[in-house]
């Protein structure tokens, strides 16, 4: 068993030496606790900070966009990993023009 695992580490480490850091990945961002990024299976790239893609006063109407769906929606006790309980969730495709402008200007970024 130890050497099955010893295995597995030294290919996680070389798949994490090999993979290109991106310049947004989050290694290398400072919004990231990388002391709380234990997951073996988790490498540069996986993800990705990106600042300033939207303005304060597009974060502020899609949130208050965002939130407006949510007060409708019920609180979910089960989530497919069971990491999270107690929380909202929602996917959408109807935001407001404003929004939607704010939404294509992040895609370019």
């Amino acid at each position: 068993m130890l050497r099955h695992v010893h295995r597995h580490l030294k290919h996680v480490k070389a798949r994490w030496m090999s993979s290109e850091c991106s310049p947004y990945s989050w290694t290398v961002s400072d919004h990231v606790d990388r002391t709380l990024c234990c997951d073996e299976h988790l490498v540069p790239n996986d993800l990705l900070v990106m600042q300033e893609v939207i303005t304060e006063e597009q974060e502020q109407r899609l949130a208050d966009e965002a939130a407006t769906m949510l007060r409708r929606r019920r609180y979910e006790t089960d989530h497919w990993d069971q990491v999270i309980v107690n929380f909202k969730e929602m996917e959408t495709s109807k935001w407001s023009p404003g929004m939607l402008i704010a939404i294509a200007s992040s895609h370019q970024t």
